[in-house]
């Protein structure tokens, strides 16, 4: 199907509440909807295509463990998740972005009902690291084209990661430090609230229990260096580092995280507020 007949064929698939149509094979049809997941019709990507199949992997489980495996794959691959991976504009940032979506409705359903092994975790934590490094296209809205996001939705697919079981401690630190880096060295400032985004990559791992305060308060630490020592010196990443540490503060004051250094979040914020970084 072309873009105009996926349209119309999904809009009365949503009227009918995404209820899989009887003369079609769940898996071709997402494999069909994985083929348009970066147009730039925003209502065609984000309120069908992405929306059918987060209705048929998380609510319905029409899907195998099979055939989620194989959903994961396409969207791990370089035509999906690494597709244009390094433009700062351009259209493939959609694919990009909406195939890590799609990542974190998989592991949501793997929550509930394992079906992944060790080896598919490693590949799958792999895959969004050098991802969520590699995205230099940070734009949030994109005019009629609707919501790109990549990294916010990179950290949506490790929120979900971090709290797989066979994520280990050694592998929620190398996460968090993956958080670190790409909250405290993105020279653009950003506004569309992706530090709320990673916060909650942050609340995955506290929830796990398997990092002490000691580690975390030296993870804190370092994103002070990250500012200080950019060359040149970087306000984007100055202002960026604040507004994580200040929703990373009220988020485990609020939540009443324990084993969470409280006061050390507080201080690295007031220090990145002093006006000599900027």
């Amino acid at each position: 199907m072309d873009e105009r007949e996926l349209k119309t064929f999904l809009e009365g698939v949503r009227r009918a509440r995404f209820q899989m149509p009887d003369e079609q094979q769940p898996i071709a049809l997402a494999r069909e909807l994985l083929a348009h997941i970066g147009t730039a019709d925003a209502d065609l990507r984000e309120r069908l295509i992405y929306a059918a199949l987060g209705v048929w992997i998380e609510v319905q489980r029409i899907f195998t463990a099979d055939e989620l495996r194989e959903l994961l794959r396409t969207v791990l691959d370089d035509a999906h998740l690494f597709r244009g991976i390094g433009e700062t504009a351009g259209d493939a940032v959609f694919t990009r972005s909406y195939s890590a979506l799609v990542v974190a409705r998989v592991l949501t359903v793997h929550h509930e009902a394992p079906f992944l092994n060790r080896d598919d975790i490693n590949t799958v934590q792999g895959a969004l690291l050098r991802y969520l490094a590699a995205e230099r296209d940070q734009r949030g809205w994109v005019g009629d084209k609707g919501r790109a996001h990549g990294r916010a939705h990179a950290a949506e697919a490790l929120s979900e990661l971090a709290r797989c079981p066979e994520v280990h401690a050694g592998d929620l630190h190398t996460i968090i430090n993956a958080v670190r880096l790409a909250v405290a060295s993105s020279a653009q400032a950003v506004d569309h609230a992706e530090e709320e985004r990673f916060v909650d990559v942050i609340a995955a791992a506290v929830e796990r229990g398997r990092i002490s305060e000691d580690h975390w308060a030296m993870w804190v630490d370092g994103f002070l260096p990250l500012v200080e020592e950019a060359d040149p010196p970087c306000y984007g990443c100055a202002l960026n580092t604040k507004r994580f540490l200040q929703s990373l503060f009220f988020r485990a004051a609020l939540s009443g995280w324990k084993d969470f250094p409280l006061d050390v979040v507080a201080e690295k914020a007031a220090i990145i507020l002093d006006e000599r970084l900027y």
